[in-house]
């Protein structure tokens, strides 16, 4: 014992090599793992050799402790890592439901702006078509008085004047003379009862113009939408209106030769007065002589003024329909250009969501390449003392590099795509807009040069009237024969009217069936909207609370707000959405409403033309020919308004087409994107939840380690209390063996230092 601590203190090395030599490297494993450190302090007290021991141990131990220390820190930050990838997980499907939700948000206040659009455009036209029914009624209702009193004032002084000639004439005569007069009173009195009927028929006639030409403007207002109709009407009745008027004016032309020759014969000269009343004649012919010219005077008369009065009513209708007209052509213009610019702000919001969400994709890049490399230094850092977990974490973070590599090609093609359909819209929009602005342009000048033409051709008509007034005398005696042939023209008229009528109501059908459709659309896309949006976000926050609900207890806390938030997100979005069906519901209670409306004011017209249409006189033959030349014209016009309407309705369609196509796309890019997105977060759950299992499992082979360090030390420290008797025993030997000593410490040493690397 003196010796042993005479000499130099052993190292740990030296010591632990003594050990294996006397007791052998198995027994001394044993032995460092059978006691603890308070066993190891009370048996090796008093004993030097025997400290050397304890500070082996408890080195040992230290060692053991550092590296247990080292990698539960390790854990930590492993746990931290995946805390924070659990956090960005959150923070991309928060991203994802916002994006969803501002999404729908801009579907639905563009779904309103176009009902408020829609509703707009049919109360203006509602409106519109009122007040010119107004209008042209107080219009119709002042002009007829008008002509009323002059047509009174004209044959007042017609009968004033036959009365004096007449008087002169037949003064001389004496007694016949009165007689005469008494006969002319009686004339005039009947003159007055026939311009009484006169004022009776004229007022009819006017109240059938008016209905006539408030169903023209009723048609023009509800069927606006349909401009190549509404061009043919204006014209056809143009034409009629034209050809009436040079009718009119050639029957004032036979009624003044009428008047003439009825002046003339009403003028006898005095001896041929007195050879009548010398040879007798009986008086009752002369009267019946005069009552015939005059009533076939005022007749005549009446009816001139009546076809002038018309011709007049139908020209300033047409000037009114043709300043409705550029009016519609202004107002379609305007409309185009507003389409095109909401087009073009369609284009920038798809542009900016598509640059909103290339943002994303490289923040979400970042983001898992940022991931990767901190994966892949753990993975290294561990590499000398976990083998298997580090070429697992490798093929791991290989594996996400590639799935981030080929997202991010998916996202870029999808991109580009997009990009590109949406620069093809734009391209093919602008030009088919451009083309319908030059065709639109075309029309208008086409317009305009025929109401040129038309004013020309009323001039020439207003200066033919003066000639034609000298021809009308010669066909008054086939006026009777040709008032039944007009009959049958009035006939063919009210059918026309009739069929006007009903492709009216038809367009009314049909413009309720589009706006009940379009607003059934709009129910089932923010229905189907709300449904998916609910189930993926649904689908989502139970898939995030399946995989992170074991190792991740601070994410419950945030799911279980998210969830509340969405919650309360899905409640403001459903009380939106019953707000809007209630506005739905509104706006087709005052669709209906004015369609009633619309409905009733149609009837009261139509009852109207039907009771004035049965008391419409009749034209002649000119009025047939005019109506042959109107049928030619309107042929030709419908086959032009046709043409015009097939192309302007194929380039529509066209366009909606290529809107539509290109909706499609976009929605698939986005369908696909999000695809992607969710599939790339489920592997990423699953990675995590893989590397939590790996670290469970590390952990565990830990404690495992641990425990059986600690066993193996108690048995070595047991092995080595055994040998402590031996050890005293052996004294005297290791006093003779001193001498051997340093070659056997050295042997010791290097076995030593194969079981510590072991």
């Amino acid at each position: 014992m003196e010796l042993l601590t005479q000499e130099r203190r052993p190292t740990h090395a030296e010591l632990e090599g003594q050990l294996a030599r006397k007791l052998g490297s198995e027994d001394l494993e044993k032995l460092v793992g059978k006691y603890s450190l308070e066993d190891v302090h009370k048996r090796l007290d008093g004993k030097a050799e025997l400290k050397d021991v304890k500070v082996l141990v408890e080195g040992r131990i230290a060692e053991v402790e550092q590296r247990a220390a080292e990698l539960q820190r390790l854990s930590l930050e492993r746990r931290a890592d995946l805390d924070q990838l659990a956090r960005d997980t959150t923070k991309a499907h928060e991203h994802a439901a916002r994006a969803a939700e501002n999404e729908m948000r801009g579907l639905q206040e563009r779904l309103e702006a176009d009902l408020r659009a829609c509703q707009q455009r049919f109360d203006k036209e509602i409106r519109g078509c009122h007040e010119r029914l107004e209008g042209a009624a107080r219009e119709d209702a002042e002009r007829a008085s008008a002509e009323a009193r002059a047509a009174s004032d004209r044959l007042d002084q017609e009968v004033r004047a036959l009365n004096e000639a007449l008087t002169r004439r037949v003064d001389p005569l004496g007694k016949p003379v009165l007689a005469m007069q008494q006969e002319l009173a009686e004339l005039k009195i009947g003159v007055a009862k026939e311009h009484t009927a006169l004022q009776e028929a004229i007022k009819k006639k006017s109240d059938r113009d008016k209905t006539d030409a408030s169903l023209a403007e009723l048609q023009r207002g509800v069927a606006s939408r349909a401009e190549a109709t509404t061009l043919d009407n204006c014209f056809a009745d143009l034409i009629k209106q034209l050809e009436l008027k040079a009718n009119c004016a050639d029957m004032e032309r036979r009624i003044t030769r009428t008047e003439v020759a009825a002046e003339m014969s009403l003028r006898p000269s005095t001896m041929e007065v007195r050879g009548w009343l010398e040879q007798r004649a009986d008086s009752v012919e002369v009267q019946a002589l005069l009552e015939s010219q005059a009533q076939q005077l005022q007749e005549y008369h009446g009816f001139a003024e009546q076809r002038i009065a018309e011709v007049l009513e139908r020209a300033m209708s047409t000037q009114a329909s043709v300043k409705e007209l550029q009016r519609g052509a202004e107002e379609q213009w305007l409309e185009t250009q507003r389409n095109v610019s909401t087009l073009h702000s369609w284009s920038e919001e798809h542009q900016t969501r598509l640059t909103a969400l290339e943002r994303n994709t490289d923040s979400l890049r970042q983001q898992m390449e940022q991931q990767a490399a901190t994966l892949r230094d753990e993975a290294s850092g561990q590499a000398s003392e976990h083998g298997a977990s580090h070429s697992r974490l490798q093929d791991q973070a290989a594996a996400l590099q590639q799935d981030l590599e080929q997202q991010q090609q998916q996202w870029q093609s999808g991109t580009r795509e997009a990009t590109a359909a949406i620069a093809s819209l734009r391209t093919r929009m602008e030009e088919t807009y451009a083309t319908l602005a030059e065709r639109l342009e075309k029309k208008v000048e086409h317009v305009g040069a025929k109401m040129v033409r038309l004013q020309e051709d009323q001039l020439a008509a207003t200066r033919d009237a003066d000639e034609y007034r000298l021809q009308q005398a010669a066909i008054v005696q086939d006026l009777g024969m040709r008032l039944e042939e007009s009959g049958m023209v009035v006939a063919a008229q009210k059918q026309s009217y009739c069929v006007e009528l009903g492709a009216v109501q038809s367009g009314l059908s049909d413009l309720q069936q589009e706006v009940r459709e379009g607003r059934k659309g709009i129910e089932r896309e923010m229905q189907a909207r709300t449904e998916g949006l609910e189930e993926g976000l649904s689908t989502e926050l139970h898939m995030c609370a399946e995989g992170l609900r074991v190792q991740l207890d601070a994410l419950h806390e945030r799911t279980s707000a998210t969830e509340a938030g969405l919650k309360e997100e899905r409640a403001r979005i459903r009380v939106g959405w019953e707000r809007d069906m209630a506005q739905h519901k509104e706006a087709t209670e005052r669709f209906a409403d004015i369609e009633a409306q619309a409905a009733a004011q149609m009837e009261k017209m139509r009852h109207t033309f039907e009771e004035t249409s049965l008391r419409i006189e009749g034209s002649n033959q000119r009025i047939d020919e005019a109506h042959q030349n109107i049928e030619e014209a309107n042929a030709k016009m419908d086959q032009m308004c046709r043409t015009i309407e097939k192309t302007h309705s194929r380039s529509l369609e066209e366009t909606h087409e290529m809107i539509k196509e290109a909706n499609q796309r976009i929605q698939d890019t986005a369908q696909q994107m999000e695809a992607t997105g969710q599939r790339n977060l489920e592997e990423t759950h699953q990675r995590i939840e893989d590397l939590g299992a790996a670290l469970t499992d590390v952990d565990q082979a830990l404690q495992e380690r641990m425990g059986e360090e600690r066993a193996n030390h108690g048995e070595q420290l047991n092995n080595m209390w055994d040998s402590v008797g031996k050890l005293s025993e052996s004294q005297d030997a290791a006093k003779s063996s001193q001498e051997a000593r340093p070659r056997r410490l050295a042997a010791l040493s290097q076995v030593g230092a194969g079981s510590c690397l072991a």
